[in-house]
């Protein structure tokens, strides 16, 4: 199949005239709402994932609402960059832009307000590491991505970046940090998103090189390259859902959850290699559509960090991390069975003395009066271990 150079054809490229369409259709079309709310799942699994005790519910509807806000702002932006390319195609040509019921001025305005609002959410009630993180997405996506697509086949990695982003965004608004368990969320966005676009690039490769995008399944000859890059990143799933499970994200469950619906990815990851047609394709495409919801969807019901030993015995181990300004061997780690909690207002100062302290025999009638103690016997100054004990006599 011969690739057609769109350039040479877009300053004349003819308008496609659509029926008049609705106005909430046409600007639920432009934000692209679909994808905007599979970036919102996934935003609000990392957000879940990262509290597998308390949720704070109002930090999640504001992580969810400028998470939104961004993907909507991303998508505009990028319908308005790309409308004669878009007038080009079959599939884009019925937008509302390029069709002409939705001004390029008036989307580009909507745009850039929602960036800028979608943003000043996340930093005003979230925190600045997940505002920083939306901007980073608008920009990847508008500024590298969108011109990417018709310079090079790498831009496929940049948008598999672009929606890696969304759950560590999720993760952050939750702990106020990116710490690994993001990471590894970021990457399993990030690898699935390999072999799923792969495939919708192939069903619609001829759409691609009539707009003169540079898709790697759209490029004669590059056909097996793509089926080898979706098996290897589908085979590549099953270690990372290993992973999350073993980094304490979550349990045993989610790890042969994951584990299964990777091998499933990957087989049909590889009759796409073995065919490379649209019909393969298409089910490679539907099969990464079925994996994401079942593993994170697993990992969610299932969050929360489990050690071998433990889930042998029985039980869950819990981490509970001190402040940064505890020493490190004050971490400390509970083994708990299953069925039981810890409750929401058990202190880290109480488990620590807990766990920390030597017991000490006692008489059960010695009493301890609270207003006999003195001062200096507390100092954390003192070594003498009966100085800290609160349990020694005192003389009425």
């Amino acid at each position: 199949m011969k690739l057609i150079n769109a350039n040479s054809e877009l300053d004349n490229a003819p308008v496609a005239i659509a029926p008049p369409g609705n106005f909430a259709s046409d600007w639920s079309t432009l934000i692209k709402a679909r994808l905007s709310l599979l970036v919102l799942a996934t935003t609000a699994a990392g957000f879940v994932i990262a509290e597998p005790n308390a949720i704070n519910w109002p930090r999640f509807a504001w992580t969810l609402l400028g998470t939104f806000l961004a993907a909507a702002s991303a998508s505009a932006l990028n319908q308005s960059i790309e409308v004669r390319r878009d007038a080009l195609m079959h599939r884009t040509s019925r937008r509302p832009i390029p069709a002409g019921r939705v001004p390029l001025i008036a989307a580009v305005i909507v745009g850039v307000g929602l960036g800028y609002l979608g943003c000043f959410v996340l930093a005003t009630q979230v925190n600045l590491i997940s505002s920083a993180l939306a901007g980073l997405t608008i920009f990847l996506y508008v500024a590298v991505y969108t011109p990417m697509k018709w310079m090079s086949s790498l831009n496929t990695l940049v948008g598999a970046v672009v929606g890696g982003i969304p759950p560590m965004i999720g993760w952050v608004a939750a702990t106020g940090d990116v710490q690994r368990g993001a990471w590894i969320l970021g990457a399993i966005l990030f690898v699935w998103q390999l072999p799923h676009f792969f495939a919708l690039a192939w069903m619609h490769r001829a759409d691609y090189q009539r707009g003169g995008f540079q898709m790697l399944s759209a490029i004669p000859g590059s056909e097996h390259l793509a089926a080898q890059t979706s098996l290897l990143s589908a085979l590549t799933l099953v270690p990372l859902g290993l992973m999350a499970t073993s980094l304490g994200l979550a349990g045993m469950t989610s790890a042969l959850v994951s584990g299964v619906a990777g091998l499933g990815f990957s087989y049909y990851a590889f009759v796409f290699l073995r065919r490379v047609d649209n019909a393969s394709a298409r089910t490679m495409f539907f099969a990464s559509l079925l994996y994401l919801p079942v593993v994170l969807g697993t990992m969610v019901m299932d969050r929360g960090s489990i050690a071998v030993d433990a889930a042998v015995r029985g039980g869950r181990d819990v981490m509970i991390d001190l402040p940064a300004s505890a020493a490190p061997e004050t971490q400390i780690r509970i083994s708990a069975p299953q069925s039981t909690q810890l409750a929401p207002t058990t202190t880290q100062e109480t488990l620590q003395t807990k766990t920390l302290a030597p017991p000490i025999a006692t008489s059960p009638t010695s009493t301890t009066s609270p207003t006999s103690t003195s001062p200096s016997s507390t100092s954390p100054t003192s070594t003498s271990p009966t100085s800290t004990s609160p349990t020694s006599p005192t003389k009425p």
